[in-house]
């Protein structure tokens, strides 16, 4: 849907704000009528990806380059950065990284593709489709994808050492005295 923009240039795209949400839901609804579950939004000259309704995106070409828009109109998505963070540690993976402009040619042609999201973490992609190309990924999720979606996993569940320091336990002493939950004190 060429005609549908989420943010733009100057615009609040990357504000979380419940009004940049709302201009979403027609367009989902008319992807969903369509046989899609969700939208993958195009920058305003409807050349380069930004992200899709709720969630950003990322794609990995036959070189193992994993694709990210850049932040600018889209919103800085905690789980992207986490993903992002993730590559550049797995030092041995030969997983490269590009955050820059995503052309629609370089998501069709990709190996794979996810979307993250707070809630829905990192989310295989199975189809891509534009007005006159689309792409089935064979193997859904592939393996780069399989590879992230665990890292993050056993950071997550402690299956593995928290390197870097993303949980926190609020119960904890130097936590606690912080947060909302604690009744005050007079």
């Amino acid at each position: 849907y060429t005609d549908r923009q989420r943010a733009a240039p100057f615009g609040q795209g990357d504000v979380k704000a419940v009004g940049n949400y709302a201009q979403c839901f027609s367009a989902q609804r008319d992807a969903k009528a369509d046989g899609f579950s969700d939208v993958i939004y195009l920058d305003s000259a409807g050349e380069y990806i930004d992200e899709a309704a709720a969630s950003n995106f990322f794609c990995i070409d036959a070189n193992r380059t994993l694709h990210t828009p850049q932040l600018g109109s889209i919103l800085p998505g905690v789980t992207r950065d986490s993903v992002i963070q993730l590559v550049k540690r797995l030092k041995d993976s030969d997983i490269k990284l590009k955050v820059g402009k995503v052309s629609k040619h370089v998501a069709l042609n990709s190996k794979e593709a996810f979307l993250t999201g707070t809630g829905a973490g990192i989310t295989p992609v199975e189809h891509i489709a534009s007005i006159d190309e689309s792409v089935t990924f064979d193997e859904c999720p592939g393996p780069i994808t399989q590879q992230l979606q665990k890292a993050l996993s056993d950071i997550q569940l402690e299956r593995v050492q928290d390197t870097n320091r993303w949980l926190v336990d609020p119960f904890a002493e130097s936590v606690a005295k912080f947060d909302s939950y604690m009744e005050p004190t007079f």
